[in-house]
């Protein structure tokens, strides 16, 4: 026994905290396992026994202790049979830093060049804003730029305590980096409020920065974006936050934000984080205006029902922002003239007692429930032009012709469907890309070049090539159901193109929907043929046609493309977040030829041996349902049926801890020099990158 007890290895002791740097003396507390004695050193020595007399180096541990200067503790632990540990140890650095009590004095000692530690005493400090990495913050006179990945502060936070962070000088103002919720030192409560500061526009500070102000009586200057006060000092509202409230040229408003130095324009910027901050000062009253309908979809030989209305008394004018869609005269009458989609607008002007006012809707007008828009573009119109509406034509001005290139030729339509961009290699592949809104699908893409050598062979992102007319056409057409359509000219040349047209069509909304999870991945079912959209982006479904690998507990996707057939499970692919789920009778279901999973339409106890998907978890896996589980499938989801696995099967397997790819799925090609490859997110690539990419269609995992 004995033996046993000096054979067993002893666990190093763990110190905490395991050293660092710090401000502020430091309790230390060390332990091992039970029943095993401790002995430490502070000057750097080895502790434990001495190889010259029968004696411990070091004090034995009975309490925690306080250092509070420059030091290395180390350790070493003794089980009851003597045998020893390997000896731990931690470094311990204190600053001799004096505390910054105010953002003023921090903002004041920021050195111009590089990074400096400094200690400080947050007093009540209240998060104003926050975008992405960008969280300003305000002590109640003065404001600062924290700038930190991952931070997670919120609106409202209230910071007291204490902390080392880093200080710079970033665009001529003081920044903070270092600091997130979770530092040592700090307390952090949401819900705090910080009390706008009444300013004039000419005494903003670089120390101001984050500051909430409030501007009284400043007038709005469209022209120049920006508003401006009786002394003509300008500040310019700026939609870090929010999406701007309109705003009208000419009048007076108090105004409410966040105080913002941008300093490439060498301007300050106020930035609302509620609509309501910006109030108008005006005793005209805001007319009651609206459009019977949001959005109307109207046969090319149909007439539209939408009806303006408003309690105003000034004159009202209406437009067709493409008259070659619709038209409408002054009395509000619609004449539809073509396929496609324009916005009609109302103007009511303003009088004594009615402020401006100005309503639209969307119109589609189809032809046999189809719509279509056609574009002539000049590369050098598109860098310029940026947001051609539905429909437009852009009149080219170098043989009529244009050079897509990726990144540089670009195209959107604005508040409407269309977008369009192309390659920025002249050597390699040249590529375009055409998206549609959620609720839409597009349906035909015709791509008329200047000559036929100028189509050649076009992909999608799925592998569909798109077909010439005829042997001699200089048209090539795809056709499909698709939100997104990635065409790739696979010769590898500049594809001159002319026109570009796109029928597109309506989505039928079904009222469901279903969320992706932190994975990326979900399984699901559903009882009619659907294509599931988020913002513009559709996932992907698969079916799994198989289990191997590690042990046969990976398993196989087969890609089936956007579309999710009827009554059949799949697993979805997509950006985490909820979805829209949408059908129309011209979707192809695409249904597997093997497929383990198994849908349910309503809530289904899930059978002893099958697998259900987690969800939830960053890694998605299926889960077996053992004897005595009791398990529910979700109405709408699927469960895994394969009897012969043992354990946890997975979408993905593990190296060094790090997620490297899908296993296996049906049909995977390496490429050639030539293929397209692009992320999940649809965006081209040169070369393929670690984890899943989509080369000629299929996807690709690389490790």
């Amino acid at each position: 026994d004995e033996f046993a007890k000096v054979a067993v290895a002893v666990a190093k002791p763990v110190i905490t905290p395991n050293g660092g740097t710090f401000a502020e003396p430091q309790t230390v507390t060390i332990t091992a396992d039970e029943g095993y004695t401790i002995y430490y050193t502070t000057d750097g020595t080895d502790p434990g026994m001495s190889p010259i007399a029968v004696e411990y180096i070091g004090t034995k541990y009975t309490e925690p202790f306080t250092i509070s200067e420059d030091c290395t503790v180390k350790a070493i632990a003794y089980n009851e049979a003597g045998a020893s540990s390997a000896i731990a140890s931690a470094e311990f650095t204190f600053l001799s830093l004096q505390a910054i009590t105010n953002i003023a004095d921090l903002c004041a000692a920021a050195p111009a060049e590089g990074e400096a530690d400094v200690l400080v005493e947050f007093n009540d400090w209240i998060v104003t804003g926050v975008k992405g990495k960008n969280a300003y913050f305000t002590d109640g006179k003065n404001g600062i730029l924290l700038y930190q990945d991952k931070h997670n502060f919120e609106l409202g936070d209230k910071i007291t305590g204490s902390a080392i962070i880093k200080l710079t000088t970033y665009n001529e103002c003081a920044e903070i980096k270092g600091l997130t919720k979770e530092t040592e030192g700090i307390t952090v409560e949401g819900g705090a409020t910080a009390a706008p500061q009444a300013v004039a526009i000419a005494d903003l500070q670089n120390d101001m920065q984050g500051c909430v102000i409030y501007l009284e009586g400043v007038t709005y200057d469209e022209t120049a974006g920006v508003f401006v006060d009786d002394d003509d000092n300008t500040i310019k509202p700026y939609n870090t936050f929010i999406k701007l409230p309109e705003l009208m040229d000419g009048k007076t408003y108090n105004v409410t934000g966040v105080a913002i130095w941008f300093a490439t324009d060498a301007v300050w910027e106020i930035a609302p984080r509620t609509a309501d901050e910006f109030v108008l000062v005006t005793s005209q009253k805001t007319p009651n205006s609206s459009w019977s309908v949001e959005e109307e979809i109207v046969d090319l030989a149909g007439t539209p029902t939408a009806v303006f209305t408003t309690d105003s008394d000034g004159e009202i004018t209406y437009e067709s922002s493409d008259e070659s869609v619709a038209v409408i005269d002054q009395d509000g009458k619609i004449t539809p003239k073509g396929r496609g989609i324009t916005t009609i607008t109302a103007f009511v002007a303003e009088t004594e007692n009615y402020l401006p006012d100005s309503k639209s809707f969307t119109l589609t007008v189809t032809k046999d429930g189809y719509a279509d828009a056609t574009f002539a573009y000049n590369d050098s119109d598109i860098e310029g032009q940026g947001a051609p509406e539905v429909g437009a034509e852009i009149t080219a001005t170098r043989d009529d012709i244009v050079t897509l290139y990726a990144n540089r030729a670009y195209a959107k339509t604005g508040d409407t469907h269309i977008k369009v961009y192309g390659t920025n290699n002249t050597n390699g592949p040249s590529y375009l890309q055409l998206s549609v809104v959620d609720g839409y699908a597009i349906t035909q893409i015709v791509l008329t070049a200047t000559g036929k050598d100028n189509i050649k062979s076009w992909k999608d992102q799925f592998g569909k090539e798109a077909v010439l007319e005829q042997p001699d056409s200089i048209s090539a057409i795809w056709t499909g159901m698709q939100g997104k359509v990635i065409l790739t000219n696979q010769a590898g040349a500049q594809a001159r193109i002319k026109y570009i047209n796109v029928t597109f069509v309506k989505l039928v909304d079904t009222g469901k929907t279903v969320t992706i999870g932190e994975s990326g991945y979900a399984t699901y079912c559903t009882d009619t043929k659907a294509v599931l959209s988020q913002d513009g982006e559709w996932a992907i479904a698969g079916a799994v046609n198989g289990i191997g690998g590690m042990g046969g507990s990976i398993v196989s996707i087969d890609t089936l493309g956007t579309s999710v057939p009827s009554n059949t499970g799949v697993v979805l692919m997509g950006y985490r977040g909820e979805y829209k789920v949408y059908t129309h009778p011209d979707i192809e279901e695409n249904y597997p030829t093997a497929n383990l999973l198994v849908g349910v339409l309503e809530d289904t106890k899930a059978p002893v041996g099958s697998f259900v998907m987690d969800e939830v978890d960053v890694i998605p896996s299926f889960n077996v349902v053992a004897e005595g589980d009791d398990v529910t499938v979700p109405a709408g989801h699927a469960y895994l049926n394969a009897p012969n696995v043992v354990g946890k099967v997975s979408l993905f397997f593990t190296e060094d801890d790090y997620v490297t790819g899908i296993k296996s799925m049906s049909g995977v090609e390496q490429g050639t020099a030539n293929s397209a490859i692009y992320n999940l997110a649809g965006q081209r690539m040169s070369k393929m990158q670690k984890g899943i990419n989509i080369v000629d269609g299929k996807k690709v995992a690389v490790k």
